[in-house]
Formats: structure tokens, sequence, C-alpha cells
């Protein structure tokens, strides 16, 4: 395990509010994003509802926010691109562990401006790229103990479970779930091309073979304390070296 590193796909950070704010969208946006990107769009709808979008980072990340009565997302998304042979690669091969800290350096920028929350969540989808199938159940296998995984005599396998664990950064009892969900994925795409007749043609493309795991930490549904901007910094901080530990040691207690 210590020779395979996660590329990172996305992360998505997720306030439940315990009020219903007036979303400021684009101002929230450019808050997070340093600044307004031409591709930046903003739609409000009704109260509560609100979303703005764009591309950041010379146009390798799609940046999005979507608010809605009770709950406020922040994704980010890294593009893929096409090489050469046709196939779509990531635009941006980097590990979980150097890019999830400037996302959320980005998202602490927004914290001041947070509704009252009783809820936090983290998520991340990371991939390492495999030659075989047989070869991603075998990056699984080393991922995760407690099953036992047929490289050569099974297919299409999906393993998910919530570990939970007590928090570190309150006094009071705080469970923290540690869900994990694990697979190899071979993704295809539709690229649309002209042809010499001037007609549009639909060209499906691969990324490749991976293996993948997505991870959402998150702090209970049932509980009932707010957090304070400072503790949301905290629990965010904790939320993050959680989804860190399970991609270096994979599933463990």
């Amino acid at each position: 395990m210590a020779n395979l590193v996660w590329i990172a796909e996305s992360f998505r950070a997720t306030f439940f509010s315990a009020v219903t704010p007036r979303p400021a969208a684009k101002e929230w946006w450019i808050e997070v994003a340093g600044s307004a990107a031409e591709s930046l769009v903003v739609n409000e709808g009704p109260p509560g509802y609100a979303s703005a979008s764009g591309q950041i980072e010379r146009d390798v990340v799609l940046l999005q926010l979507m608010c809605q009565p009770g709950r406020i997302d922040w994704n980010y998304q890294i593009a893929m691109k096409p090489e050469p042979d046709g196939s779509f690669v990531l635009a941006r091969q980097v590990s979980v562990e150097e890019s999830i800290d400037s996302f959320l350096e980005m998202i602490s920028r927004w914290i001041p401006r947070a509704p009252s929350c009783n809820r936090v969540a983290l998520g991340c989808a990371a991939r390492v790229p495999v030659a075989t199938k047989e070869e991603g159940y075998r990056v699984l296998q080393s991922f995760l103990p407690a099953i036992q995984i047929d490289p050569i005599g099974s297919s299409d396998i999906s393993y998910q479970v919530n570990r939970p664990r007590q928090s570190k950064s309150f006094a009071f009892p705080l469970s923290i779930n540690r869900l994990s969900q694990w697979g190899v994925a071979s993704v295809f795409m539709r690229a649309q091309a002209t042809a010499p007749d001037q007609t549009n043609i639909q060209i499906a493309a691969s990324s490749g073979l991976f293996a993948k795991v997505q991870i959402d930490i998150n702090t209970p549904a049932e509980n009932d304390h707010i957090f304070t901007q400072d503790e949301m910094r905290s629990v965010i901080r904790e939320l993050r070296d959680l989804a860190v530990e399970i991609l270096q040691n994979g599933d463990c207690p």
C-alpha cells in the first residue's frame, strides 16, 4: 500500500444548516475561488435555492456551489482532457494528500459567512490506474483486509462499509461516520466530432481502467449541537485526517 498513490478526482464539502439562509451564491463563490471566472454561471431559485459554477485553476477544475434549504454543497471536480490516442485522462494528476488541503483552504475562506450548522461532511473520489481488472482487484485486496477477493474468478465487485469512530475534537460524545466504497471501474465518455460532410458524430472514448474509492466522512444527522466557526474548522480538519487515513491504510476500525 505504501507505494500506491491515490489520484484525486473530486472533493465535496457539505454543510447542513440549522436555518435557511439567503444564499449569496455569486459572492460566496468568488470568496472561495478568489476571483470571478469567465465561465461563472449563477442561478437563483425559490428562497434557499441557488447555485454557482465555473472553471478555476487555469480551467482545470470545476468549482460548484449548490444551495438548498438545510444544505450547502461545495463541489471540486478535476476536468478530463483528451489524449492523442482518443482516450481521456484527468487534466491534473495529483495525489489526494497534495490537493485536499488546497480545497479546504478555499472552503475556510467561506466559513465566516456560513450559516449555523449542526452537521458537516467531507467527500472525496480517488483512483489508481491499473492495466487489468485482476490488477485492480489485487489493489483493492491490499486495502480491504476484512474480505477475500478472487481476482481471477470475480467481476463487478463493489464493497461498501461504514466504520464509525468517536471524534477527538470535542469534549462531548460525537460519532463520526467513515463510509468508503471500493471497486474497479472503466469509464467511457462520448465526445462530439464533425465528419467531412459536416454532420456531427458521437465518438466513445475510454478513460482507462482503475481501482476506485469514494469516501464520505460525516458527523451524524442526530447531532443537535450547533457548531461555532472554530468548531467547524476543527471538525473539517478531523474529517480530512480520517479520509486520508483510509487512503493510506485502507478499511480499518
